[in-house]
């Protein structure tokens, strides 16, 4: 329901989500499948922050289960290859089939000193539905190499593009996104401007942010100092010039995080472009650009009020879980679903390059 009344146009929704990433894409998504009046603010191009830098990797949990045994976490997310499976057939939560899938699955890789220790826990009854050995001549052509003296499985963990999905996303929800300049707020009233200058008062009775590193700055627009995000900062690698393929793979280390994790994509010259990250990107933060591209050349050889939820989000493959965590905590409140309204035709948010897509200066 809509109104003129003065300078800003009146807007009444059920909900107002704040962060274009897939987090608070697939939670619009949702709200609506089920009713519920709801738009989405985004004061830069759709999947910017965290969403941008992603491997668009759907994690089943099995690189949760390096140190040889299955933990909390690899058992959390090992239904989730399937769930996103299921949604890219369009058959699933949500219709992603114009989603384009860069790889059914991926590989991992050990290297000769771990070989032993990890065939016995991948051969092993939990394992052997997630992961296949694979002969030398089953391998991919970079693991081939008469000098590779380690083992290689094929993991049962798709790699989707990230870029695509949030253009999917977005497309089911044209209307429903805004693309602003300003926001302020009162309680549950948004003051918003958008791109082109226009205003508008939103009333909304819920209101959840997913900005990522973003919410910091909008707790204090809401007048709050809590929950204190998390940060888990990331150095990331890409690697272009004569790759010999496209690979998506992760290469076992002592430890639960991969050494390096390396995704695949092509750049706007249609370049093959291998973006790595993993444990080589963690412990990346400290060190210098030249220091960072030198280890990896060496390695190649929820708080909530009653009015806001604050949503960090972690792995790309539990969107769809925090989005029904949402929507469960939202019908608890009693907040009802109040069906499609009237919206404005205002402005709406692009979506955002992927970092390989850039023109950047390649060192």
């Amino acid at each position: 329901m809509t109104e003129d009344h003065g300078e800003a146009r009146q807007v009444q929704v059920d909900v107002a989500i704040v962060g274009g990433g897939i987090a608070g894409l697939w939670t619009l998504s949702l709200l609506r499948q089920h009713g519920y009046n709801a738009i989405l603010l985004e004061n830069n191009s759709l999947g910017s922050g965290q969403t941008r830098y992603a491997q668009g990797i759907i994690h089943g949990g099995t690189k949760y289960a390096l140190t040889g045994k299955l933990t909390a976490s690899s058992e959390a997310i090992a239904k989730m290859p399937s769930f996103w499976r299921s949604c890219l057939q369009g058959k699933g939560e949500l219709d992603l089939s114009g989603v384009r899938l860069m790889s059914e699955h991926q590989y991992m890789w050990s290297t000769a000193s771990l070989t032993s220790r990890m065939a016995g826990f991948f051969a092993s009854h939990a394992m052997r539905s997630r992961t296949q050995a694979l002969s030398e001549s089953e391998r991919p052509v970079i693991f081939q190499d008469k000098q590779f003296k380690g083992q290689v499985y094929k993991l049962d963990e798709p790699v989707l593009d990230t870029s695509s999905l949030v253009s999917a996303l977005a497309e089911m929800n044209r209307n429903h996104l805004v693309a602003i300049k300003r926001l302020a707020a009162n309680d549950n009233v948004l003051r918003v401007t958008d791109i082109d200058g226009d205003n508008y008062s939103i009333n909304a009775r819920h209101v959840v942010l997913t900005a990522g590193k973003g919410n910091e700055a909008l707790l204090g627009v809401f007048g709050k100092q809590l929950p204190k995000m998390q940060l888990r900062p990331l150095k990331m690698v890409m690697l272009r010039g004569g790759l010999p393929e496209m690979i998506y793979a992760h290469c076992l280390g002592a430890s639960v995080n991969p050494r390096i994790t390396i995704t695949s994509h092509k750049d706007s010259n249609g370049e093959i472009v291998w973006y790595l990250g993993g444990q080589l990107a963690e412990e990346g933060v400290p060190r210098t650009d030249e220091a960072q591209i030198n280890e990896a050349k060496k390695e190649l050889a929820n708080e909530t009020d009653n009015a806001v939820s604050v949503c960090w989000p972690t792995k790309l493959a539990f969107a769809p879980r925090l989005a029904n965590r949402l929507l469960k905590q939202i019908q608890e409140q009693g907040i009802s679903a109040s069906g499609e309204q009237v919206l404005p035709s205002w402005s709406q948010p692009e979506v955002a390059k992927l970092p390989w897509q850039e023109e950047e200066l390649w060192s």
